[in-house]
């Protein structure tokens, strides 16, 4: 038996069959694309030392969007991302930073901390 429910609205969550709560992001964006990159550093990967924070920035299509990005890390372990997209080092090794728009569209940064 598999319960499946809808949610309409913007940035809800939900929880999967395992108990995790999964964010989906379902609302109304004109956001079509996203590169992210350290702020005055240029788009791509980037290697840093531990304790380093920096502050990265979503580079949207189209660029004039104001719609909000919402910033999140798939191991806070390695690196914290909060709000703004301001990025903490925390330990070594690798993880995936994202950046969604409110519909969906993301942009992916891979973080290596040494």
């Amino acid at each position: 038996y598999v319960h499946v429910g809808v949610i309409v609205g913007g940035n809800n969550d939900y929880t999967d069959e395992f108990g995790n709560v999964v964010e989906v992001f379902d609302g109304e964006s004109d956001i079509t694309e996203i590169s992210v990159g350290v702020k005055n550093g240029g788009k791509g990967d980037v290697s840093v030392k531990a304790g380093e924070s920096f502050q990265l920035r979503a580079y949207v299509t189209p660029s004039d969007s104001k719609d909000k990005i919402v910033w999140r890390t798939a191991d806070s372990s390695v690196a914290r991302v909060d709000e703004k997209g301001m990025l903490q080092t925390v330990g070594a090794g690798k993880t995936t930073v994202t950046a969604y728009a409110p519909n969906g569209v993301k942009g992916e940064l891979i973080v290596r901390v040494k």
